[in-house]
């Protein structure tokens, strides 16, 4: 008795499910706002993958966006420098951030492939602390051409973005790399200024890996030794003894000068304007400064700010207060200025700024 009553039960069951949501219910999926947890769908597969946005209320396909409130969570709200420190060695790993690096500082000039790490992971650092102009040129960049992913390609030679873990990750990383490297080293040549934030450090990792490298004992582990053998070993752990002094010796006398190699206010941003004609992308572009009026898509500079952060529910976190130049993004103006900065939503109080610089950019 009991049993044909369970069954009835699960007889039930499927029956409701079946109507209400399998075979005789119509496949168009309800789709509700949900911030950060966009949906993806591959319209395009040719040279270069290209996806639409599901838009979260009507369920219509619409272009990517790198400022879209519903990608705050995914870090997609304009590029972001932090990274550079925060995801150094997975940034490493990239193979177009490798290839970048490898271009300017090979491997093969390092004593082992752990030097060449620990210095790239250095060099990278050297964005994180002054990459905010860099970032404000990967955020004018990226937004100009949205919806035109496939030109992007044909421009700079690789993706704007990439597909993963089900979402959209832009490809800023690379960008600001390349443009940075442009600046300081093809342009500048400052070669000079990286040495000086880098070395220090380098011997220092050099020394602590020496001292523990015992590889040279190991053919002599736990066993008699000849007499010749022993020599040997004796040999060895004098000269490992000198290489590390020597080491030890260069990063004691080296100093460790902080420097800035982000965009200066004056440069105006002509760097990025040649960088992009190179690539056959041509803008206008001029600089103003002093000025209280901002405009959307302006690239921002303040020697002192303001920033309150918008959090992703909407929320308006209390006011910051920057002293020292940092670039901004203008995304929306009106009752507030909206700006991209380190890759999340700020509201910039540009009543209190000081000596506020812009550069304004437009596309031929």
């Amino acid at each position: 008795m009991k049993r044909a009553i369970i069954r009835k039960i699960a007889l039930s069951l499927a029956f409701f499910q079946l109507f209400s949501g399998g075979l005789f219910h119509n496949n168009k999926k309800d789709i509700k706002p949900q911030l950060g947890n966009c949906e993806y769908v591959l319209v395009d597969n040719q040279n270069v993958p290209i996806y639409q946005k599901v838009n979260s209320v009507t369920g219509n396909l619409e272009t990517i966006s790198i400022f879209d409130d519903e990608n705050i969570l995914t870090r997609q709200y304009g590029a972001n420098q932090k990274v550079f420190r925060t995801k150094a060695d997975e940034l490493i790993q990239d193979p177009l951030i490798r290839e970048e690096l490898e271009s300017f500082f090979p491997s093969s000039n390092f004593e082992c492939e752990d030097d060449a790490l620990f210095f790239y992971e250095k060099y990278l650092y050297i964005i994180y602390d002054s990459g905010c102009g860099y970032a404000a040129a990967a955020d004018f960049v990226f937004h100009l051409f949205e919806g035109r992913e496939e030109e992007f390609y044909e421009k700079f030679g690789y993706p704007m973005y990439t597909f993963k873990d089900g979402k959209i990750d832009f490809n800023y990383e690379i960008f600001m790399l390349k443009f940075f490297n442009y600046y300081n080293l093809v342009c500048r040549e400052d070669y000079e200024s990286i040495d000086k934030w880098t070395l220090k450090d380098l011997y220092e990792h050099q020394a602590f890996r020496i001292a523990a490298d015992n590889e040279f004992r190991k053919p002599y582990k736990n066993r008699d030794l000849t007499d010749e053998e022993y020599d040997e070993l004796k040999r060895l752990e004098t000269e490992h003894e000198q290489k590390l002094k020597e080491v030890g010796l260069k990063a004691r006398t080296t100093k460790k000068i902080p420097v800035n190699m982000g965009i200066p206010v004056d440069a105006r941003y002509g760097y990025l304007y040649v960088y992009l004609a190179l690539r056959g992308v041509n803008i206008d572009c001029y600089y103003e400064d002093y000025v209280k009026k901002l405009e959307q898509d302006n690239i921002v500079a303040c020697d002192r700010s303001i920033l309150y952060k918008v959090k992703s529910n909407g929320e308006v976190e209390e006011g910051k207060d920057y002293n020292g130049w940092h670039y901004v993004y203008v995304t929306e103006t009106g009752d507030q200025i909206v700006v991209s900065s380190w890759g999340e939503k700020y509201i910039l109080n540009n009543s209190v700024a000081t000596d506020t610089d812009r550069i304004i950019f437009s596309a031929h």
